[in-house]
């Protein structure tokens, strides 16, 4: 598969697995097979999702599947997280949580404080790698949170 800068199957499934709902991805990946001479050759061709109908289509379909852009990620993970514990679970301060800022870089995402003491960090040979593991470690951490009524909204403290 080319890369459009979505979800491969296997991110897919990790995401899907680590909890976040198939209404959040943007994508559809239709995927065809075929064989030629001997070989199995597999096509996916990635489709913009325009509305909720067309998601039905990765949850009755086994040549289509769900996907996220590495956009689509970017914007859903919170731009700040509250937590009084660094990485290693050390406690930082007794009093109030510290603020965690998000930073991106070429292939890594950290949610650090101004006085850098990182609370979550992922990376990855791409972006898009370090994205998908951020998003994981934030469901993990119940950053993420899901409304009764379908909105989503991140965890605000």
């Amino acid at each position: 598969m080319r890369n459009y800068s979505i979800t491969n199957l296997e991110q897919s499934k990790r995401l899907f697995y680590a909890g976040l709902k198939l209404r959040t991805a943007d994508y559809i990946v239709d995927s065809t097979f075929e064989k030629v001479d001997g070989v199995m050759n597999v096509r996916e061709k990635p489709i913009r999702i325009e509305a909720p109908s067309d998601l039905k289509k990765a949850e009755t379909s086994k040549y289509h599947s769900a996907a996220w852009s590495l956009g689509k990620l970017i914007h859903m993970l919170p731009d700040t997280i509250p937590s009084a514990y660094d990485e290693d679970g050390n406690v930082i301060d007794n009093e109030e949580p510290f603020t965690f800022k998000l930073v991106i870089n070429r292939n890594s995402i950290k949610y650090v404080t101004d006085n850098g003491i990182c609370r979550l960090s992922a990376s990855g040979s791409c972006l898009l790698d370090a994205a998908v593991d951020m998003m994981e470690k934030i469901l993990k951490e119940s950053y993420y949170l899901y409304k009764d009524d379908g909105e989503d909204e991140w965890y605000d403290g």
